[in-house]
């Protein structure tokens, strides 16, 4: 997949796509996202839901901490990180990522949802 074609909006457009299923086109689209600027939260954040999908827990977790690292400000991060913590025993952690989250502004109601939840 050539870099030109990145969409307007990567991380909903990439959302969507995971959401059908359609994973190795934003595979591939992630890692030329990340080869072209390694500090994109984006693409980690796609690599995470697919790994999630995929129940590789631990390398979400992992995607998802990168994600939020990159950009504390996105609720999105924390809340995705938030919600995989506890498949790996990590209540607290998960708790502690969802209070972060809690403090950002949420606009997205499945966002609020997936706090609320953890």
């Amino acid at each position: 997949m050539q870099i030109s074609n990145i969409p307007s909006d990567p991380l909903r457009d990439g959302l969507k796509r995971i959401s059908a299923g359609d994973y190795k086109p934003v595979h591939e689209l992630s890692i030329g996202l990340i080869r072209q600027n390694v500090s994109n939260p984006v693409p980690y954040c796609l690599l995470g839901v697919i790994a999630a999908e995929h129940k590789n827990y631990a390398k979400a977790a992992e995607l998802f901490a990168r994600a939020a690292q990159l950009n504390p400000g996105e609720v999105r991060y924390h809340a995705y990180n938030a919600q995989t913590l506890p498949l790996l025993n990590k209540q607290n952690e998960a708790r502690q990522a969802a209070d972060k989250a809690a403090l950002l502004p949420i606009e997205d109601a499945l966002v609020a949802d997936t706090l609320g939840v953890v």
